[in-house]
Order: C-alpha cells, then structure tokens, then sequence
C-alpha cells in the first residue's frame, strides 16, 4: 500500500472499520439486546487507534503473511481479553452470559484484525517465516538469562499492578494506600495466593506473546519503550475504555485508564531495558 500522503492513514481507517464492523457483528450475533449500548463510532475510533498502534510493530519486521497474522493475533489475544480474563479473575468479575458474549466478540474483533493487517500493513519485504521465527525463538527461550528474566519480569508485574490497583482504591492518596492493598488483596470471591497466581500468569503471558517482537524488531532502548507502551496501554487499556466508555463512570474510568498506563509503561520500559539487545541487533540471513 502506498506510504506516501493520504496513504498512510488508509491502513489503520481501514482496520478501524474491520474492528468495528466485527465487534457490531458479533454483537448482532451473540448479544442482540446489547447492541444499543454501544456507539459505532467510538468502535471505529478504538479500532483506528488500535491501526496506528500496530502500524510501527507490524511495517518494520519482514514477517511473512502467515507468521505476521498468527503473531499479530496472539499479540491482540494476549495483550488484551485473554490477559484481561485473567485480571477479571482476580477482580471478581462475574462471567456471566453478557460477559461471555462481549469476550467472544472481543475475540473475533481480534481474528479479523490480525488477518487483515498483514495486507493493509506489509512490510518492505518479506524474510521472516516460520523457519527463522522459530530459531529466533528457540534461541531466546534457551537462554537462562531471558528465561530468569521472564520469571522476575512477571513478578514485577504482579507488583506493579497491585500497586496501582491499590492506589486507584485510595482516590491516589498514598497515605491510605497500604490499607487499601491489604482491602484488595482479601476481596472476596478470590483468595490472596489465587490472586497472585492469576497476576503471575498475566505477567508470564505478555512477556510471551511480545517475546517475538522484542527479537526480531530492531530498535534503541527509548524507540521499544514507546513502541511497547503503546501497544500494551492502546490494547490493554485505552481500546477497552473507549468501547466502554458509555457504561462506566467517567471518574472511574479515568482512574483504570491513568493506572493502567503507569503500570503498562513502568513494564514496557523494564522489558525495552532488558530485551533491546542480541537478538535485536541481528540480520535476518538472506
């Protein structure tokens, strides 16, 4: 697709559409009594955001189309309802038919993005296939030090979200924060060690799924921290809250969109500190 001009805002409008066309879709599919709760519009404009987000992760890496939509999904599943199941578990959030319809949708929303962004966003080439994604893999799975690293990275996440979980319950008053911590920590129905485990998984699951990214795009330190932190804040966070953003309270969206950017940035910048080199800096062998 052309670059030039107008050009580079055609792919992610037409994956703004994609997105809302699937999430109205499904919801006309699995939640017809639903559909009037949501705006078309604000779709459209999470899904071009969530373009724009993809645009600098999917351009730069000479994935071929297959390897760029099943990493592209696994990306968008990780990031967000699947890592977002988990931390619903953690919160309580009951799952209940609405519920599961919205995550369905959420799901499907993700599949067609994926399949459609390595066409409306192709690379200059096309040298990374199964083959050398898998060698690059196996490399940095192999490596004691990245695997120690995914280990206390995930524990860090755990942190990092109870923290500003807890700050969110205090209305961002650090005098009542370890109060409102141990508050979290013993909210029923999930029990403090279930909680944890829940987190950890989370924190495993995104290191996982940005794990492929961080070996094969090659960028400075600063230049995969904003990358990361706008994938993981837009997907993770921002999307959600846009398409929601007529059935929460304005307050307490703001405050789970504030918190989750500290967190998602706090931990991309880890990652962007620890994973920018080797790997990163290799050739794809031609």
């Amino acid at each position: 697709m052309n670059e030039s001009g107008l050009g580079k805002y055609v792919a992610p409008t037409a994956l703004g559409a994609a997105y809302a066309l699937a999430r109205m879709g499904l919801l006309f599919l699995f939640l017809p009594e639903q559909v009037a709760l949501f705006d078309f519009n604000l779709l459209f404009l999470a899904g071009v955001l969530l373009g724009f987000t993809l645009r600098p992760v999917v351009k730069p890496i000479f994935w071929t189309r297959s390897v760029g939509t099943v990493v592209i999904l696994l990306l968008l599943l990780g990031i967000g309802p699947t890592g977002k199941l988990l931390e619903g578990m953690v919160l309580g959030t009951p799952m209940d038919e609405v519920a599961q319809g919205l995550l369905l949708g959420e799901f499907g929303a993700a599949l067609l993005v994926a399949l459609v962004a390595p066409w409306l966003l192709p690379p200059a080439q096309r040298l990374l296939d199964w083959n050398r994604l898998g060698r690059r893999l196996r490399q940095g799975l192999l490596d004691r030090q990245r695997l120690f690293e995914v280990l206390w990275l995930g524990a860090v996440y755990v942190l990092l979200f109870l923290a500003t979980q807890a700050l969110i319950q205090a209305n961002w008053e650090l005098s009542s924060w370890w109060a409102q911590l141990q508050s979290f920590l013993l909210l029923p129905p999930t029990s403090i060690e279930v909680k944890l485990v829940f987190l950890l998984l989370r924190g495993w699951l995104l290191l996982l799924v940005l794990l492929p990214v961080c070996l094969t795009l090659t960028r400075q330190p600063l230049e995969l921290w904003i990358v990361l932190t706008s994938l993981l804040f837009v997907v993770a966070e921002f999307t959600p809250a846009f398409v929601y953003f007529q059935q929460v309270p304005p307050t307490l969206l703001f405050d789970q969109v504030s918190g989750g950017l500290i967190r998602q940035a706090i931990f991309a910048a880890l990652i962007a500190w620890r994973w920018h080199l080797e790997p990163l800096s290799e050739e794809i062998p031609k």
